[in-house]
């Protein structure tokens, strides 16, 4: 990755008024002030510049990304039947227990503390840290791999003979999402922006092998799964360049710490991390057998068409550049509370934003496009109305993990998931596939209400105010001037960043 500076020049993002005393960014700062007009090489951006730049850029290419991965969505669903479809779902949620069993454990926890060395200057810290848990994904990812091949065969009993062969071959996903997963937590523990694009070019090589055979008439199952597997391996073949010149520019003359540190992290906090992962994500990862037993493999199908349209409106929500900053500012209570009801506001508005667009589009797409699904419009747009729930559950999340809160968020999740799926099962027999919806609003919305209530308690200076919910002040005014100007500025979103190279 290029530093900011580039080619011994100081690096100018544009010229930008300054903006009045009284408009302050996110946190107490000015998203402008330190872009006006030039920043000198030895200046670092700041949370703001960052956001800014990560957002708009984040935006660029996860549109891209989400345009390719809806219509590889479209070829899956079209060329599958209700029943192949309901099947390939019912392997994916294997897959999805298997992985929340063996791996990503500590995901959250462990590059929460990566990123907190780096912003605390600490990179030898942050190198041995960083090791230790690439080997320990990598040592996951291939006890993964070997668990569900070897008990592929067991769990076909219980579902259908066929289902054996294609969660062998979905099992390779293991290997390579672990190995794709350490490249990803490096890139956001630095806050680096340069493989932003690799989840677009992973789409594209698909929608081209699944165009291809679809062509041919040979787009089955088995096939579809092969084809998973390949795209994931193009990904990280995509990125590999970046992360080794990424890694020598972060880590390369930096001595490590001579001292095991993640068992420190694990035994402070692995109890909670293994409720909250190993039993807790199990019963998110329920649905879909909750479906088929009390209602059918084409119910599957049904529900699991409009859960993935949920899925599709959560990525409009620029979460990527808000989680890796905030340990940046975890020191400074002011900016932290600041940036924490001014992050929630704008999620909320996206949010709202994104359900009344969804609502008038996505229907008329799926009778025009595939009409064998339109028993599932009324469930979609049950479910599209906890949008602006999840961005903010999603932040306050995030903010709960900086903040190193694993308590709170293994409670929440503990009494949320044995309740949920009671609730479902109790529901489904009675008002069939809605049963779904209802369970993921009371889902959701006892996330907002627990983590709005815990933090406010805990972090006075996080508490939130409904009412500015709903506020346009000044500081939102010049924030989105920035962020619309940086927008229109093409030539910027393919120029790397990095929060330490300027």
């Amino acid at each position: 990755m290029e530093h900011l500076r580039g080619k011994g020049k100081a690096f100018r993002p544009e010229t930008f008024q300054k903006p009045s005393a009284r408009a302050r960014g996110w946190g107490g700062i000015s998203p402008t002030e330190d872009m006006v007009p030039t920043i000198a090489h030895h200046e670092k951006p700041t949370f703001s510049q960052l956001l800014i730049w990560g957002t708009v850029r984040g935006y660029f290419w996860s549109g891209i990304g989400q345009a390719l991965s809806a219509a590889n969505s479209f070829v899956v669903i079209a060329a599958l039947s209700v029943y192949e479809f309901g099947l390939y779902q019912l392997v994916l949620s294997v897959i999805a227990i298997t992985d929340s069993l063996l791996s990503g454990l500590f995901d959250d926890v462990l590059s929460n503390e990566v990123a907190r060395s780096f912003a605390e200057g600490r990179r030898d810290h942050a190198k041995r840290l960083f090791l230790e848990y690439a080997s320990f994904k990598i040592a996951l990812g291939i006890a993964a791999f070997l668990a569900l091949f070897a008990g592929a065969q067991l769990i076909a009993v219980h579902y259908d003979k066929d289902i054996a062969t294609l969660i062998r071959i979905a099992s390779m996903f293991f290997i390579v999402n672990a190995i794709s997963e350490v490249v990803s937590i490096f890139f956001r523990t630095t806050i680096s922006y340069r493989a932003m694009g690799a989840g677009a070019v992973q789409e594209f090589v698909r929608l081209a092998l699944l165009l291809t055979f679809w062509a041919r008439h040979a787009l089955t199952l088995k096939e579809l799964f092969i084809i998973s597997i390949v795209t994931a391996g193009v990904s990280f073949l995509y990125v590999g360049w970046s992360f080794s010149r990424e890694y020598r520019l972060a880590f390369g003359h930096v001595p490590m710490k001579r001292a095991w540190l993640m068992v420190g992290v694990v035994r402070q906090y692995g109890g909670w991390i293994l409720m909250r992962y190993g039993i807790s994500k199990v019963f998110k990862q329920i649905d879909p057998i909750l479906v088929r037993i009390f209602l059918s493999t084409e119910a599957v199908g049904i529900t699991s068409a409009a859960t993935t349209g949920f899925t599709y409106m959560q990525q409009v929500f620029p979460l990527r550049s808000v989680t890796t900053l905030l340990p940046r500012i975890i020191g400074d209570e002011a900016r932290f509370g600041s940036a924490y009801r001014r992050g929630i506001k704008y999620l909320f508005w996206i949010g709202c934003a994104a359900v009344i667009a969804s609502a008038a589009a996505v229907p008329v797409g799926i009778i025009v496009l595939l009409p064998k699904y339109q028993s599932a419009i009324p469930l979609f747009l049950l479910i599209l109305v906890n949008i602006p729930l999840y961005g903010i559950y999603k932040f306050q999340k995030s903010s709960l993990i900086v903040l190193r809160e694993q308590k709170i968020l293994t409670m929440r999740l503990l009494t949320e998931g044995v309740a949920t799926a009671a609730i479902l099962a109790a529901l489904l027999p009675i008002i069939g596939i809605y049963a779904l919806a209802m369970d993921i609003f009371l889902s959701y919305s006892w996330r907002v209400y627990f983590n709005t209530s815990m933090l406010a308690r805990r972090y006075p200076h996080l508490r939130l105010f409904p009412r500015k919910l709903f506020s346009y002040e000044a500081e939102d005014k010049e924030f989105f001037i920035q962020a619309f100007r940086e927008l229109f500025r093409p030539r910027a979103w393919f120029r790397p960043v990095r929060a330490g190279d300027a």
